[in-house]
């Protein structure tokens, strides 16, 4: 049976992965809560095309003089001029999917699989983000929570700082009162967690 702190975990940090405040920072706690909580579920191929900048992308190369409009010689009139592959572990956490790249895969590699992603993921951003950030730092990563409240704007701060309490609070209900002093506040419950989970 999956704990229902790993769901309401899992969709902050769904929130959270929409707009990343500090994206390297945040991948890694990302990393670390999909491998201590999720289920693997698969790989997935992704395919990010990058723009001719000589053509402008439309394949056709325009001379210093309108008249003289030839085949692009960079991309050979495809308009990418190059194409990057990635291998992305899918993972499972309670009620959401997220992706983590694996390595950079050769055009020889991929032949035989399917692409399943194209483009760069864009996600539609929620209204709380900034704080499911907050959170996610509050939570498990001391350094992440200062620097995401150093980035806040100060007329969002106050705001920031309310919801990222009540989310710590739906997350561990009672249990908060007594982790709040902590920073980062959920290390003591993982640890617990690891004891029970460990034969």
């Amino acid at each position: 049976m999956i704990d229902e702190r790993v769901n309401r975990i899992a969709h902050v940090l769904w929130a959270a992965n929409t707009a990343p405040m500090l994206r390297m920072e945040f991948y890694c706690i990302k990393s670390m809560l999909c491998h201590r909580f999720g289920i693997e579920d698969g790989y997935d191929v992704q395919r990010i095309d990058h723009e001719c900048w000589t053509c402008g992308g439309d394949g056709i190369f325009h001379g210093f003089d309108a008249v003289v409009a030839d085949e692009c010689w960079k991309c050979c009139g495809t308009g990418v001029y190059s194409s990057l592959f990635v291998e992305l572990k899918r993972w499972k956490l309670g009620k959401h999917v997220f992706h983590e790249p694996i390595r950079r895969l050769s055009r020889i590699e991929v032949q035989p699989r399917n692409i399943n992603i194209r483009g760069k993921v864009q996600h539609a951003r929620c209204s709380w983000t900034q704080s499911a950030n907050v959170a996610i730092g509050r939570l498990f990563d001391r350094s992440y929570y200062w620097n995401c409240m150093g980035t806040l704007p100060d007329q969002r701060f106050g705001l920031a700082l309310r919801q990222c309490e009540a989310l710590c609070r739906w997350i561990f209900g009672e249990d908060w009162n007594r982790m709040y002093v902590n920073v980062p506040a959920a290390m003591t419950w993982l640890e617990e967690r690891e004891v029970i989970m460990s034969p």
